[in-house]
C-alpha cells in the first residue's frame, strides 16, 4: 500500500525535475497565476515525454496534443486521463480564457476592470490546473512505476504568501534554479501593483515598483551567472581551445586571443548560463523606467545567447532582428522552432516574413494564417496587430467593431502596444469626429435661427422670470430656456450614435 500521502509527495516521486516545477505552481497559485499555468504545462510535457520514452513510442509530432493522443492510441493511458491531460493543456496554453471585452471598455476604469478580471479568471484556471495535475499524476504513476497501487492524496494547503519561504531562501543560498524563482515572484509582485493600479504614476507607486523590478533583475542576475558555472567552464573552454589545431605563423598571436577569450565571463556566460534566467534578466532590463530611462546596448547579447540556447520567446524576439538585417532563413528556422512551444511573438514573426518582399516570398494570405493562429492561442501581439488591420481595413474587410474587439483583447492580456493605439488612434479619433459632428451641425442649425431672426446675433440677456422674447407670451423659463440645452443634448447623442467607441 503506497504512503504517499500529499500532492507534494506524489511530485517528488516523479523526480526532483517535476517536484521543482510543482512546487514552482504553488508559489505562484495567488501571484502571477499565469507562471503557475506555465508549470503546469511543464509537468504535463515531462510525464507525456516519460511515459513514451518508457515504451519506446515515438511521437509524429514533437508537440504535446500529438504525444497525449499517440500515448492513448498505443493503449498507454485510458479516455479519461487523455481527456483530463488534453484539459490541462488548453488551460494553461498562455493567455487562453481571456474575457469578453465589455463595451464599458471606453475609458481608463474600463481598462483597469478588465485586466482585472483577466487576472482574477487566470488565477482561477491555476486552481483548476492543478486540481487536474494531480488526478493526472495519481493515475500516471502506476503506469511509470508498474505499482498497480491506486494513489489518492491530499491537497496541501496553500497559504497567500506561500512565496515567502522562497525568497528567504534565495537570500543565502547558490542554487541558480531558486534565484530564479526569486526573481520571478519579484517580478510577478510588481505587475499585480501595475495591474491592480494601472495608470498610477505617483512618485511612491512609482519607487515601489521600480525597485521590485530592480530585484527581480538582481535575482536574474544571480542566476544566469551562478548558472554558467564559471570555473569549471573556464577550464573546459581552455582545453578545447587549445586542443584546436593552429596555423603556422599564427601560434603566439592565437595563444593570446585564446586566453583573452576564456577569461572574458561573457564568452562562459553565452555559452553556459541558464537560458530563461539570461532572458528574463534581459526581459527586465528592457524596461527603461526602472533603470534610469537609458536603452542598455551592452546588455543585447544576452537575447541572442539566450536565443541560441534554445530559449523560445528569446528565439522568436532574436528572429525578428534578424528578419529587420535581412537574415531571412536563420530568421525562418529560429522562428518556426519557437512555433512548436506557441510563442505568441513567433507568429507574429513568420507574419512579418511573409509580408516582407525582400524575402521573395510574399504571400498576405500565409500571413494572414500565422496572425490567425496566434490569436487563437491569445497572443496579445498577434490579436493587436490582427485589431489594428480590421479597424483600418488592411488585408481584410474593414470592420472597427472587430478591431476594437481584438484591441480590447490584447489589451487585458498585457499588450502596451495595443493600449496606446485604443487610447490615441481609436477613442481619441472618435472623439474628434463627434466633436466636429456637433460643431458643424450646431453652427449649422445657428445659421437656421440667425436666418429667421433676420440675422440678428445680438445676445438678448433675459431673466428667468421675464416674458420671453419669442412673444409667446410665457415665462422665459418655461418656454425657450431649455430649447437650446434640449437642442445640444440632441446633437451629443445623435453624435454618439453616430460615432460610437
Amino acid at each position: 500500500m503506497s504512503t504517499i500521502k500529499t500532492d507534494i509527495e506524489l511530485s517528488r516521486n516523479f523526480g526532483i525535475e517535476v517536484y521543482d516545477e510543482y512546487c514552482s505552481s504553488l508559489d505562484f497559485i495567488h501571484l502571477g497565476a499565469r507562471n503557475s499555468l506555465v508549470s503546469f504545462r511543464v509537468i504535463t510535457e515531462i510525464l507525456c515525454r516519460r511515459m513514451l520514452d518508457d515504451n519506446n513510442i515515438s511521437a509524429q509530432e514533437d508537440n504535446l496534443r500529438s504525444q497525449i493522443d499517440e500515448l492513448f492510441e498505443c493503449q498507454i493511458i485510458v479516455y479519461a486521463l487523455k481527456s483530463r491531460l488534453h484539459s490541462v493543456r488548453k488551460l494553461c496554453n498562455k493567455n487562453v480564457h481571456a474575457t469578453e471585452p465589455s463595451s464599458e471598455s471606453n475609458n481608463e476604469e474600463g481598462i483597469k476592470d478588465l485586466k482585472a478580471r483577466y487576472t482574477s479568471q487566470l488565477r482561477e484556471d491555476a486552481i483548476l490546473a492543478r486540481q487536474l495535475t494531480v488526478r493526472n499524476m495519481e493515475d500516471i504513476f502506476p503506469i511509470l512505476t508498474k505499482d498497480k497501487t491506486n494513489i489518492s492524496v491530499t491537497m496541501t494547503d496553500i497559504p497567500d504568501n506561500s512565496w515567502s519561504k522562497t525568497l528567504a531562501d534565495a537570500a543565502t543560498t547558490s542554487c541558480a534554479r531558486t534565484q530564479l524563482q526569486a526573481g520571478k515572484i519579484y517580478e510577478a509582485q510588481a505587475n499585480e501593483m501595475r495591474t491592480k493600479d494601472p495608470y498610477n504614476f505617483e512618485y511612491d507607486f512609482c519607487y515601489r515598483y521600480n525597485g521590485l523590478k530592480k530585484l527581480a533583475a538582481t535575482y536574474y542576475e544571480m542566476s544566469y551567472k551562478i548558472s554558467a558555472n564559471v570555473g569549471t567552464n573556464e577550464t573546459k573552454l581552455l582545453l578545447n581551445m587549445i586542443s584546436e589545431p593552429l596555423k603556422n605563423n599564427e601560434i603566439c598571436e592565437q595563444k593570446t586571443d585564446v586566453n583573452n577569450e576564456v577569461h572574458s565571463p561573457e564568452k562562459i556566460f553565452k555559452e553556459y548560463s541558464n537560458s530563461e534566467a539570461l532572458y528574463s534578466f534581459w526581459s527586465v532590463i528592457q524596461e527603461n523606467d526602472s533603470f534610469g530611462g537609458e536603452w542598455k546596448i551592452e546588455y543585447q547579447w544576452m537575447l541572442e545567447a539566450s536565443a541560441k540556447l534554445g530559449h523560445p520567446e528569446a528565439q522568436a524576439i532574436y528572429a525578428c532582428r534578424l528578419l529587420e538585417n535581412g537574415e531571412f532563413d536563420s530568421a525562418l528556422s529560429m522562428l518556426e522552432h519557437a512555433i512548436t512551444f506557441e510563442i505568441d511573438a513567433a507568429y507574429l514573426g513568420i507574419a512579418t516574413y511573409y509580408n516582407d518582399k525582400r524575402t521573395g516570398k510574399r504571400d498576405i494570405k500565409k500571413a494572414l494564417g500565422y496572425l490567425n493562429k496566434g490569436a487563437e492561442i491569445n497572443g496579445p501581439d498577434c490579436l493587436c496587430t490582427l485589431g489594428k488591420l480590421y479597424y483600418t481595413g488592411t488585408w481584410v474587410e474593414k470592420s472597427e467593431s472587430k478591431g476594437i474587439e481584438y484591441i480590447l483583447q490584447a489589451i487585458q492580456l498585457g499588450s502596451i502596444a495595443a493600449e496606446n493605439y485604443y487610447f490615441k488612434d481609436i477613442l481619441r479619433v472618435k472623439e474628434k469626429q463627434r466633436e466636429k459632428f456637433e460643431n458643424d451641425i450646431s453652427e449649422g442649425l445657428n445659421s437656421v435661427i440667425n436666418l429667421f431672426n433676420g440675422g440678428n446675433k445680438t445676445v438678448i440677456d433675459i431673466g428667468r422670470n421675464d416674458p420671453c422674447h419669442c412673444g409667446s407670451g410665457q415665462k422665459h423659463k418655461k418656454c425657450c430656456l431649455n430649447k437650446k440645452y434640449t437642442r445640444d443634448k440632441a446633437v451629443k447623442e445623435m453624435a454618439s450614435s453616430l460615432f460610437p467607441d
